[in-house]
């Protein structure tokens, strides 16, 4: 589906556009300009002012004007300002509010019983998480054609399409070669899967043989764990369907069993084809042959016409179900459909308090569903760390969609997840291997061509020394990476090589990239060169520019002209020394530093503070300071003669790291934690927290005392200067000492 977007406002709403966007790709949808003719179209509003009001409601009936069959979604604070009134608004098909943006694309394709799955193309796939789930989508089009769904009218008018089963196969098998563990196969009636290919009438008569078929040869594939299945038709469950279904062991128990009302008459208003007995007569034989599964499902409360009455009976149904979990949606009128037309239309403020008592009931479906596994061993595939009251957390589910999570700390000593780490270290090392080779003419040593370092002034350069280092020191930690594997255990580590195809030959090249590794080097100057041609270029002279056209240089002049002058729009050189200072000695740092303080311009707000990071290091204080000062006041001293093109928000977290990263001196060398602290002379002094894998640790410094509290989490150890310091587990326990 296309989906094309407006953004109206400030500068935080063409941002939170950006990310809105990126929701959207990644759910497999097209992005197209608004100008274009698109399935859906999003106006991100602004109330600002009366006329701000007024364009909203202009750009949203636009939208509807280019394509009336479209979805017009409007979203933001015009949403909010209680004088929108959207739900009366034909042109507006959904809206959102501004805290809802961050999960909008998600709301959105639940909220038109749609899947994130089922918005993509014939095999395209969604990658929730990092090599543990993919979506394949294997079906497209519907032909049940419920009384208030735009979806048949949409996606094909009632055509069905099935992926044919080889092209299944080796879609699967791709994704298995890439490391996926998990694969859910989806499409807009699933159910319906080999109906195109047969001479039957519907997917009933069909029992489900051709989806059975597919997902018996999934199974077979080496490298996938587990099979996930998208959203069922009720009818589609039969005794012969689940029993041969759950002797594929690799399917997992969690289905979404489509249902939208319990109450028979508002079913029948529906055209759903079934019966809430029939539909409870379909969960009693999935719970036969599957053990304790997750039955999830989409219900739709205020369909027209439905009576308090009907209501109750739709929930005491779903508690009767016991589900596992429910999504819930205000039914929301859709032009052309049969529900729209229909006069007893429910009021908006009903549909509201309806749906919020069965989202109130849902929460307890899931803590009941979810507390039964907490005495169970579960295999889990996890996805993400996330951070919980000062403690980091490995997140996963296990196969009935339950979120689990254990503690970083214990998961890192019981190798939960570790492998994830590894193959990031691994694949990114392949990419370093693939991009450069062993120039003849640099004594053989292993070059990189034509990229471009964090400075945009210097474009497409051999050998940039930022990007050297940091692809040698990559591959230096993939190398470290598979070690640790070994110590893990001889067959943790050749069932990591063998999956992942790691030849000796291979890792022998990456060792041979690291020992060879090119970094242009000036002998005259005994500094590292920013690239091969640097040294090369014409010094800069800044007084040949005038002030007003010195932000940004590409404004003003020709690349060519920038390109051959010796001067760096930012950090670049200096960023890579920073990084891996411990490399480096302090007078090699000092060289470097002093060299390219002279030829660097700072046209990145984020330079500023990379260089004051570096000069806090060497012991250069006054120059710290200064580069700090410049940071936090860039915008209040419209330091860079551009604010009237926003505030550089990036500058914010620069200006947050140049008092931790540089007076505090908080960095991680091998492994640990150390703290380098100097506070500025004006300042009286700094304090603040600092989570470190699963530690808070509230950090005090003035002129006269360092002071460093664990306040939570395990034990651990840190260096202060050269002196090391280990903090006991426990509240409470602190290291001072007077300066």
């Amino acid at each position: 589906m296309k989906v094309a977007f407006l953004t109206l406002g400030c500068k935080v709403n063409f941002y939170e556009t950006e990310q809105m966007m990126e929701q959207f790709q990644t759910l497999g949808f097209d992005v197209v300009d608004f100008q274009e003719k698109a399935d859906v179209y999003i106006v991100n509003t602004c109330t600002v002012t009366n006329m701000a009001d007024r364009k909203s409601r202009q750009m949203l009936h636009r939208a509807k004007k280019k394509n009336p069959d479209s979805l017009v979604v409007a979203v933001g604070c015009y949403v909010e300002s209680g004088e929108a009134k959207l739900e009366e608004d034909s042109a507006v098909d959904a809206f959102f509010s501004n805290r809802e943006k961050e999960h909008m694309a998600e709301r959105f394709v639940e909220q038109f019983h749609l899947t994130p799955k089922e918005t993509q193309t014939m095999g395209s796939r969604h990658v929730e998480h990092e090599r543990t789930r993919a979506y394949l989508k294997i079906q497209d089009g519907c032909n049940q054609f419920c009384t208030y769904c735009m979806i048949p009218y949409v996606r094909g008018k009632g055509k069905l399409v099935s992926m044919p089963e080889d092209e299944v196969i080796s879609h699967v098998e791709s994704l298995a070669k890439q490391g996926y563990k998990e694969v859910v196969l989806t499409g807009i009636h699933l159910s319906s899967y080999g109906v195109d290919f047969s001479d039957a009438l519907n997917f009933v008569s069909l029992e489900g043989k051709p989806l059975l078929a597919v997902i018996s040869k999934v199974a077979e594939i080496e490298g996938i764990e587990r099979i996930r299945l998208g959203s069922l038709e009720p009818r589609i469950i039969t005794e012969s369907f689940a029993k041969e279904l759950s002797a594929i062991k690799k399917v997992c128990p969690h289905f979404h069993l489509s249902l939208q009302s319990g109450c028979d008459t508002v079913l029948k208003r529906m055209n759903r084809h079934y019966t809430s007995a029939e539909y409870k007569e379909k969960v009693e034989i999935l719970r036969k042959y599957f053990d304790y599964p997750a039955i999830t499902t989409d219900v739709i409360t205020g369909f027209p016409g439905e009576t308090e009455e009907e209501f109750l009976i739709t929930r005491n149904f779903l508690r009767e179900i016991a589900f596992s979990d429910l999504h819930i949606f205000p039914y929301s009128p859709r032009r052309g459909t049969k529900a729209a037309a229909m006069t007893d239309q429910v009021d908006s403020q009903v549909k509201k308090h309806r749906s919020d008592l069965l989202i109130q009931d849902t929460k307890e479906y899931q803590k009941t569903y979810a507390d039964a596994f907490l005495s169970n061993r579960e295999k889990v595939l996890f996805e993400e760390v996330v951070s919980h009251e000062g403690k980091e957390f490995l997140i996963g589910h296990n196969e009935r969609y339950v979120k689990i999570g254990v503690l970083a700390s214990e998961a890192a000593e019981k190798g939960y997840g570790e492998n994830e780490i590894h193959e990031v270290f691994v694949e990114t090392a392949r990419v370093w291997a693939d991009v450069g080779y062993f120039a003849e003419c640099k004594g053989g040593k292993y070059c990189i061509c034509a990229v471009t370092g964090p400075d945009e002034y210097n474009a497409i350069t051999d050998n940039n020394f930022y990007t050297n280092l940091m692809g040698r020191e990559n591959i230096r930690y993939a190398l470290k990476s598979l070690d640790m594997l070994k110590e893990a255990g001889e067959d943790v580590y050749e069932a990591f090589v063998s999956r992942m195809g790691i030849t000796r030959e291979e890792t022998a090249y990456w060792k041979k990239i690291v020992e060879n590794m090119y970094f242009p080097y000036d002998e005259s100057r005994q500094v590292y060169a920013l690239d091969d041609r640097f040294m090369m270029l014409r010094p800069w002279d800044d007084s040949r520019i005038p002030p007003e056209k010195r932000h940004l240089l590409y404004e003003n002049y020709h690349p060519l002209f920038v390109y051959r002058q010796r001067m760096c729009k930012q950090a670049d050189a200096i960023f890579g020394l920073y990084l891996h200072s411990y490399l480096f000695s302090k007078e090699e740092l000092k060289r470097n530093y002093d060299f390219y303080q002279e030829v660097t311009l700072h046209h990145s707000s984020l330079s500023n503070c990379v260089f004051g990071m570096l000069a806090c290091q060497i012991g250069y204080y006054d120059e710290a300071y200064e580069y700090f000062a410049q940071s936090a006041r860039m915008d209040l001293d419209d330091y860079h003669d551009n604010f009237y093109a926003g505030i550089h928000a990036a500058n914010m977290a620069g200006t947050w790291q140049a008092i931790i990263n540089g007076f505090a001196g908080v960095r991680v060398n091998g492994g640990e934690l150390e703290l380098h602290p100097y506070v500025p002379k004006l300042w009286k002094g700094m304090q603040f927290n600092l989570l470190y894998r699963g530690r808070k640790l509230n950090i005090q410094l003035t002129h006269e005392k360092t002071r460093v509290e664990l306040v939570s989490g395990d034990a651990v150890f840190l260096k202060l200067n050269e002196k090391e310091i280990h903090l006991e587990a426990g509240k409470g326990s602190i290291y001072e000492e007077e300066i």
